[in-house]
């Protein structure tokens, strides 16, 4: 008898039996389930708080139903009333049962990456304002491979800078790998990721079977070269470090834990914190010579704080009763910034000294030995009670003793 039915007639009773086999499930269920399963399915039912929300959903859904029910209705054209209001009616519930379940399975993985791409933007801000404050290069390339490390989970990070014609490493964490590492400046992984105005981070390894993908379009030879080279790493991932339009270095990204492959979310971790990086050591770059500049005048300035404090202890020339001799005007400048100084004091056999000395050079120097001469030719003068001759002859050969001692 089943040989003789035609198509529509076929197509009713697969309706009707999966419409069989979905209510035996349901009695099934509701039969073996536990007795408390019941009374609380049954309590939410009868408590539900006001009516449903109506949103887009649901029209779109009563859309799409009320179209495949005005198609089953034209395709079973030839039977009976019923059974066209039938085929159709099951066809639209089956319909909304399904769309509805899809509905909420897509809202749902929406939901799981929307809050899982949250989690990620504020790691990346997070990561990012770490890396903003700092001005040392070595310190910011060792930072940012511990952050994608610590961030990503992954077994290691190698960072290869370019340097003297191939790209050398520079920073790793954990730590660095034994054999010495380098790429050539001119290869296929150069190519691949400074392609474009905006570089991108390159998957090296399938991200489902684990295997390596041809991920360039250059001589085989070369690509399986390269490819050993980065297998012998084990990077998984290669995110390009960006300066200007060039590749300045690169990022070797190895395995995830527990065996994870790298994502969208990964991805995008990973090149937030290659454009901070690029951005941190070109201010760091700038800001060396601000430092220095800043450091120079600071140091200019507290020198010139020094050289007038210094001169402050040049003691002004001694009040003096010469006779025939008469002082019309004092004049003394011996606490203001400059080289030279003046000094008055008497000799023995009622005489009186008078010297003039001008030291040439930076004015904390010469603010010093204006100091240390001052107090020279004073100890020597009132201590022993040396004559104009003398005092000179002294001085000059504890000058000479000074200046042999001194660059």
């Amino acid at each position: 008898m089943l040989l003789y039915l035609d198509r529509m007639q076929w197509l009713t009773l697969l309706v009707w039996l999966g419409l069989l086999f979905l209510y035996l499930g349901l009695l099934a269920g509701i039969l073996l389930s536990s007795r408390g399963l019941r009374l609380g399915l049954a309590v939410a039912w009868s408590q539900r708080y006001g009516p449903p929300r109506r949103g887009l959903r649901g029209l779109l859904i009563g859309l799409a139903c009320a179209i495949l029910a005005m198609f089953l209705l034209q395709a079973s054209a030839g039977e009976s009333t019923a059974v066209r209001v039938s085929v159709a009616l099951i066809g639209a519930a089956v319909a909304w049962l399904f769309l509805d379940w899809a509905a909420k399975q897509f809202h749902a993985l929406i939901f799981r990456r929307s809050a899982e791409a949250r989690d990620w933007m504020l790691r990346s801000v997070a990561a990012t304002a770490d890396l903003h404050g700092l001005f040392d290069r070595h310190l910011i390339l060792h930072r940012a491979c511990a952050l994608l490390r610590d961030n990503l989970h992954c077994s290691h990070v190698y960072f290869l800078e370019l340097a003297a014609g191939c790209y050398r490493l520079s920073a790793a964490a954990p730590a660095a790998p034994a054999a010495p590492l380098e790429f050539p400046a001119s290869s296929l992984l150069q190519a691949e990721l400074s392609a474009g105005l905006r570089f991108r981070a390159l998957p090296v390894i399938h991200p489902h079977t684990a295997l390596p993908q041809r991920w360039s379009s250059g001589p085989g030879a070369e690509l399986a070269a390269e490819q050993a080279l980065l297998d012998s790493l084990g990077a998984h991932v290669v995110v390009p470090l960006q300066s200007e339009f060039h590749l300045s270095g690169f990022f070797l990204l190895g395995v995830l834990d527990e065996g994870h492959a790298y994502g969208p979310h990964h991805l995008a971790f990973a090149e937030s914190i290659a454009r901070q990086t690029a951005q941190s050591l070109a201010s760091a770059a700038n800001a060396v010579p601000a430092f220095e500049r800043v450091a120079e005048e600071a140091l200019e300035q507290a020198s010139r704080r020094s050289a007038r404090a210094t001169r402050t202890h040049l003691a002004p020339p001694d009040r003096l009763q010469l006779p025939d001799l008469d002082f019309a005007t004092e004049y003394w400048l011996g606490d203001l910034p400059g080289g030279s100084c003046y000094d008055i004091f008497s000799l023995p056999g009622r005489a009186a000294a008078f010297f003039l000395a001008e030291i040439p050079g930076p004015s904390e120097e010469a603010s010093v030995r204006l100091v240390q001469l001052q107090a020279l030719l004073r100890t020597r003068a009132r201590a022993y009670h040396e004559d104009l001759a003398e005092l000179a002859d002294s001085t000059r050969r504890a000058i000479a003793l000074s200046a042999a001692g001194r660059p």
